[in-house]
């Protein structure tokens, strides 16, 4: 390989705007590389986001939701222990109930899941939380949990985590 010293100069300046060329295209290339992935990422999260929305908006959660919300207005502050009453039972009623308060439960607490892991941020997080179903999380599901399988460590942090980011929907109401 000849030395850059022996090279004439028109051909040294050459060999230096080649090589100039070459490693800006290769920062190009690093920086479309990290552009795309953002960009991806950004998509997994908008699709992730859907999902989620979509998961709240299905007819089995406004039933689950409205559902909850009449047990508890029909049996007062002991809504949660007439739950354990009835699913022991293993009643129709009982499987029912507890159909509803899984389905409200899973709902928040992947909310909760995906923002301690990192997968969604916090304003995502308290946009998905914008439901009247939180209240009915908060004053239904968690007493329903809490008499089905007493209170449980794990539960707690991930209320810990939703409150938070929302305390509560509007100003607590159902209506």
């Amino acid at each position: 390989m000849p030395e850059w010293s022996n090279l004439p100069p028109a051909l040294a300046v050459a060999a230096l705007i080649g090589l100039l060329i070459v490693l800006i295209a290769a920062a190009a290339a690093c920086v479309f590389a990290i552009l795309t992935q953002l960009a991806l990422a950004r998509t997994g999260k908008a699709r992730l986001f859907v999902e989620l929305y979509r998961q709240y908006d299905t007819p089995e959660m406004h039933t689950a939701i409205y559902e909850l919300i009449e047990w508890r207005e029909a049996f007062g502050s002991r809504f949660d222990h007439q739950f354990a009453v009835e699913f022991a039972k293993q009643s129709e009623l009982g499987h029912r109930l507890d159909r509803a308060r899984r389905t409200v439960n899973r709902y928040f607490t992947t909310v909760a899941k995906l923002k301690t892991a990192g997968y969604i941020n916090r304003t995502t997080a308290s946009i998905l939380l914008n439901t009247q179903g939180l209240n009915v999380f908060y004053e239904i599901v968690m007493p329903m949990n809490d008499e089905k399988y007493g209170r449980l460590p794990a539960s707690r942090k991930l209320v810990a985590v939703l409150k938070k980011i929302r305390p509560r929907y509007l100003n607590g109401g159902f209506g």
